[in-house]
């Protein structure tokens, strides 16, 4: 059999870990790739070297002969209530037998973390995902037509003209429904 060159094939796009079901197994980058997650005797980063030195690996393996045909019978099982993240993520292998756990919704994440982390949670959402009231006296779920302009880089005088449109006759110290502005946001292709 012959290959192409390394650079010819596809590297592994996955996030965090590589795994069975993430790599592509008829691409000799990625075929025995998933098999240096968590190997024997590493403790605490599952995959210590960047991915792309275990594609060469797995590269270098093909070359050598090596073909995925035996039985499995060990599986690697990624731990629970983190991401895989190649630096942190431990997991585990068991038998291939051994069922897997109910994977854990984010729901159930932030149930068992503690109150002042659930707090830290809720700053950084509020910020990242643009949800905190700029006014203090902004009704719940609601931005000030200004502060909506800010928000999506336009003046405020145009954001009227555009809330108009809308059917909204406001003015710049009038408030706006969260949903309302989404679809407004939605609406300029922002």
């Amino acid at each position: 059999m012959s290959l192409k060159p390394f650079r010819d094939y596809p590297g592994w796009e996955g996030t965090g870990l590589p795994t069975k079901n993430t790599c592509d197994l008829t691409n000799p980058r990625q075929r025995f790739l998933w098999i240096f997650t968590a190997l024997p005797g590493v403790v605490g980063a599952p995959l210590p070297l960047p991915t792309e030195y275990w594609e060469h690996v797995s590269y270098h393996m093909v070359e050598c002969g090596l073909r995925l045909g035996g039985n499995q019978i060990k599986k690697y099982q990624p731990p629970q209530g983190s991401l895989l993240n190649r630096w942190t993520a431990a997991g585990k292998w068991v038998p291939l037998d051994e069922p897997d756990p109910d994977a854990k919704t984010l729901a159930d994440v932030v149930d068992d973390m503690s109150h002042a982390d659930k707090i830290a949670l809720k700053e950084i959402v509020l910020d990242k995902m643009g949800l905190r009231e700029a006014h203090p006296g902004a009704p719940d779920g609601h931005l000030q037509v200004t502060d909506l302009a800010h928000r999506v880089g336009i003046n405020p005088d145009r954001l009227l003209v555009v809330l108009t449109d809308f059917g909204l006759n406001l003015t710049t110290d009038s408030y706006v429904p969260i949903a309302t502005a989404e679809r407004l946001i939605t609406h300029l292709g922002l």
